[in-house]
């Protein structure tokens, strides 16, 4: 139960999370100038093919986009998330979720759209390597239906995809990468993706409980950045919908605290 409580935090709780010094890269989290990206906020929508308003603008497009999310329970054998495969899009080799097992795991879900999506990868991909040692940040590209056509290798998710997967081998001389790029998803495609349907699949017990309907799900994860935050047991899952990279970090520390509060209580 004390588990579960520090997860439904308060307003007043979350408060005070961002009075702790941020880690957060000043570019990830910082409008250049706020009142101009809200003129211009129409330009963080999907139908425009601007690729620097991210960039500018983060946390004007983030809220743009931003709806309530949920947190999700597997109470009854959580590990069999453990049991589950990815494929990393570099190699095409295939990894076992068993070794996030006691670790916080950061799923991101992002659709490939002009600017949201390097934006995103960017930014977890500083995440990851600020807390490289807490936490396993995988992402996963989402597609639209047009992929599935003769064209696909030429189609534009296909092209953002690429130019992600490219900067991730980058230059020898940049440091190493620590998020995992997964092999892509389609929607209404023929293969299944295990990991997103288990996740989509758990019991919503708090926030936003539209996110247990299938065809509103398939549009938020469309057109939204969705992150899942797996806590280190496995058996809370919490899912935020086009979040600012602050929020991302101010809700990871809470399940870092419950980790640290566990290791401590076996101590």
């Amino acid at each position: 139960m004390t588990t579960l409580l520090l997860f439904l935090v308060t307003v007043a709780t979350t408060t005070l999370w961002l009075s702790a010094a941020s880690v957060s890269a000043f570019e990830f989290d910082h409008d250049v100038s706020p009142d101009q990206c809200q003129k211009d906020i129409n330009q963080c929508n999907a139908a425009e093919s601007n690729t620097t308003m991210w960039y500018s603008c983060p946390i004007s497009c983030a809220e743009y986009f931003e709806l309530e999310g949920c947190m999700a329970e597997q109470r009854t054998d959580p590990e069999q998330l453990y049991e589950l495969y990815v494929k990393r899009a570099a190699d095409d080799v295939s990894i076992s979720l068993e070794e996030n097992e006691g670790y916080v795991t950061l799923y991101a879900v992002i659709p490939m759209l002009p600017g949201m999506a390097q934006y995103y990868y960017d930014a977890i991909e500083h995440i990851a390597h600020v807390y490289k040692y807490t936490l396993v940040a995988m992402i996963l590209p989402y597609y639209d239906d047009d992929d599935q056509s003769a064209a696909a290798s030429s189609s534009p998710s296909s092209s953002i995809l690429q130019t992600i997967i490219d900067n991730s081998l980058g230059d020898k001389n940049k440091k190493k990468t620590k998020s995992i790029l997964l092999e892509g998803h389609r929607k209404g495609g023929n293969t299944p993706n295990p990991v997103l349907e288990y996740l989509l699949s758990r019991e919503v017990v708090a926030g936003n409980f539209n996110l247990n309907n299938n065809n509103y799900n398939e549009s938020i994860l469309m057109t939204t950045p969705n992150i899942f935050l797996i806590s280190h047991t496995g058996m809370f899952i919490e899912r935020l919908v086009s979040p600012t990279i602050e929020m991302i970090e101010r809700r990871l520390k809470v399940h870092l605290l419950a980790m640290d509060e566990q290791s401590e209580r076996e101590l």
